[in-house]
């Protein structure tokens, strides 16, 4: 009997040893990812990757070392990236799309796509007939001064007129003072006009500087070349040119300044029409508005209230214009005109565009024709080119993971503001609501399926049969009619007309909707498969919507409240330490150096783009841990010794791997409001304690301070 137990014992034993020993063969089996997406993404991590950089020293040249030192940047363009290279895609397979359409078979926006097409892939047969077109509207605008020399006649200039016929015919009225109709700041559900500083040729930050520097220099010589081209005489064009600069540079120097503009409250300043004419007595703003609306039915009278954004610039525009020759305004307005649409007219002015171009950012070619085309059409034909693209590129899948994935980063966020030792319980209350309020928009709209709301939307849009430039100006003109006509409709968040392009590859927070849009265009490649571990797309796409989650309550988006109405729901307490730890931001980003170009970022200027960036990345993998602990831990990379987090670490910075020539650097540390990739990489999880614990890196090291910026 003893015997029998002993056996009995051993049996039992070697049976759980067995089962002990099978099971850990397949828990070693199933550790390995073996899916076709695992596989691309445990090669595109290692041909990215340079092992021979410390991790702790600097994470950025680790995860993307060698795709900086093998990626060639094209000709045509100032940089490569991961988000480049995705757009070249969908830009390659849209073109094919719209070259194999059968104009006969398929709906009029279709058609109308592949009619325009067509006719910018066959420029040159009508360039001859475009330029003639374009030198009557020049003519009937009262001409471009430089062009006809001291023939110009300024007595029949009046500049709210041009702008007015401008805006008929279809060009960018974003001139000298800017109309839009946007959200009342105060009740998000309803339009108002609103006035605002223009946009510029080049970046206020470069028309600063004085007239030695490069930019400024090549943007003056592409004035003059296209003067010349379309008849002007060269001396005197110089001439005129160089005080339309000076014209130029002056508006420059009324506008805000990035940060200032960014500023939520100061931004904000409702007044009647009646009440700023009496302010300002020399620009009738009453008639401008009207006329750069041009909307029949839509009527502004003395007692409209509207919002000014920059009341500064208003004062000093209205001293500029008193002091302002006829000749350098109309020769300013109608450059603007011709400078934003040269490059649809003729060969040799798309070559002029591109030597300014390359002196900018250092491309030194055209882009290909049809990725050319595309852009240009795709900037004005939107909604039809994003129909196009959902139904012939998209996965249904992907949308239901993706919304699930938002919704896992917004409880996330919740959580980490419930945990906040800064923030009273009376702001945390308010950071809640806002939080548990935001809406998302994910992949595209369902009314881009619809044959019927995408004609009826396209039905009184009329195009030139013949001429490229002809039909881009009507279209333009068509897209701001609709624009416009908006102002006294209430706003709604479902509307599909309002939404970001399907195909762009981005996400974005809408913060008068408190929405977050994921389109479709970014859901694939390295930023999203349903297919592979979630710790490679919470680094990724996770990231990404994080990112866009936090915008919601950066040193912008915290000034408005869940409904998007600009609201202060801080307490004075919260706010001081809210402004101090930015500051601890401005001062982290503004020591970091552009190596190449001996420029350091602009820290202030970066601000909201830097605080995005480290809720965001902390967002993403906090979420990823409650991922993990509930669905246990997921297989690996074939090939790779990194465990699930240091994955997720690398994944995330393989969203930056980036390779850009200097002239760009040099342009984009001076103005862009975004970090260069490096440092957006280093900054971010340079601040953040588990990647130090994940990768093991030691007190003082580059990647583990010890003090670290830490607002979310």
């Amino acid at each position: 009997m003893e015997i029998f137990q002993k056996l009995l014992i051993l049996t039992y034993v070697f049976t759980l040893i067995l089962n002990k020993s099978k099971q850990a063969n397949e828990d070693t089996h199933q550790r390995i990812c073996t899916a076709p997406a695992c596989i691309q993404a445990a090669n595109d991590i290692k041909k990215n990757m340079d092992e021979s950089v410390d991790p702790c020293e600097d994470f950025y040249h680790f995860a993307c070392g060698k795709y900086i030192k093998e990626a060639k940047i094209p000709n045509d363009k100032p940089y490569i990236n991961t988000f480049a290279y995705l757009m070249d895609d969908i830009q390659d397979k849209m073109s094919e799309l719209i070259r194999k359409l059968d104009h006969t078979k398929v709906i009029r926006p279709f058609a109308i796509l592949k009619k325009i097409y067509e006719q910018c892939m066959n420029i040159k047969n009508n360039e001859l007939d475009d330029l003639k077109s374009f030198l009557a509207i020049l003519k009937n605008l009262g001409n471009w001064p430089v062009l006809v020399g001291a023939e110009w006649n300024g007595n029949q200039f009046e500049w709210i007129e041009t702008m007015h016929q401008l805006r008929k015919l279809g060009f960018k009225t974003d001139i000298v003072l800017s109309v839009d109709a946007d959200a009342d700041p105060k009740n998000a559900s309803r339009r108002i006009v609103s006035l605002d500083q223009p946009t510029l040729g080049v970046p206020q930050e470069i028309l600063s500087k004085d007239e030695e520097d490069e930019i400024i220099k090549a943007y003056y010589e592409f004035m003059v070349k296209v003067a010349v081209k379309l008849g002007a005489e060269e001396k005197f064009a110089r001439e005129d040119l160089k005080q339309m600069l000076e014209f130029e540079k002056k508006i420059s120097k009324i506008s805000v300044s990035t940060e200032q503009w960014w500023n939520a409250t100061a931004r904000y300043n409702p007044i009647t029409i009646e009440n700023l004419q009496q302010k300002h007595s020399n620009i009738p703003f009453n008639k401008y508005i009207e006329s750069i609306l041009n909307i029949p039915e839509i009527k502004i009278d003395k007692k409209e209230v509207i919002i000014v954004r920059v009341p500064p610039y208003l004062a000093g525009l209205e001293k500029l214009l008193k002091i302002t020759p006829k000749r350098v305004l109309a020769n300013y307005i109608v450059w603007r005109a011709i400078s934003s649409t040269a490059s649809m007219l003729t060969e040799e002015l798309r070559n002029i565009a591109n030597e300014f171009e390359k002196i900018k950012t250092g491309s030194s070619k055209s882009k290909p024709r049809h990725q050319r085309c595309l852009e240009e059409i795709s900037d004005e034909m939107h909604l039809a080119v994003g129909a196009m693209y959902v139904r012939n590129n998209f996965d249904n899948q992907s949308k239901g993971n993706v919304q699930q994935t938002v919704d896992n980063l917004i409880k996330q966020f919740r959580n980490m503001l419930k945990q906040l030792s800064w923030m009273d319980e009376k702001t945390v209350k308010h950071a809640l609501e806002k939080a548990s309020s935001m809406t998302m928009h994910v992949a595209y709209s369902d009314e881009l399926l619809d044959n019927n709301v995408l004609v009826k939307h396209y039905e009184k849009l009329s195009i030139d049969e013949i001429r490229y430039y002809s039909t881009m100006l009507q279209i333009r003109r068509f897209n701001m009619d609709f624009f416009y006509s908006l102002l006294r409709k209430p706003i709604s968040k479902t509307d599909w007309r309002m939404k970001f392009p399907p195909y762009f590859v981005n996400a974005v927070y809408a913060p008068v909707l408190n929405e977050i849009e994921v389109p479709a265009g970014i859901l694939q490649s390295i930023f999203f498969s349903a297919n592979r571990p979630q710790y490679l797309d919470y680094g990724s796409i996770g990231y990404v919507i994080g990112h866009e989650i936090t915008h919601g309550f950066d040193d912008f988006g915290r000034h408005l409240d869940k409904h998007g109405n600009l609201y202060d729901w801080w307490t004075n307490d919260t706010n001081e330490h809210f402004q101090k730890k930015t500051q601890c931001f401005i001062e982290q980003y503004g020591k970091y150096e552009v190596p190449e170009v001996k420029l350091h970022i602009n820290g202030k200027n970066t601000l909201n783009e830097n605080i995005a960036d480290n809720g965001g990345i902390k967002t993403a993998y906090l979420a990823y841990q409650r991922y993990a602990k509930q669905n246990g831990a997921e297989p690996l990379l074939q090939g790779l010794n990194f465990t699930q987090n240091q994955l997720f670490w690398i994944a995330t910075a393989n969203v930056f791997c980036s390779k850009s020539r200097e002239e760009y650097l040099r342009l984009s540390v001076q103005v862009d409001q975004h970090c260069l990739g490096m440092f957006r990489v280093i900054g971010s999880l340079s601040n953040m304690a588990h990647f130090s614990e994940d990768f093991k890196c030691p007190s003082g090291s580059k990647m583990n301070p010890v003090q670290k910026c830490i607002i979310w």
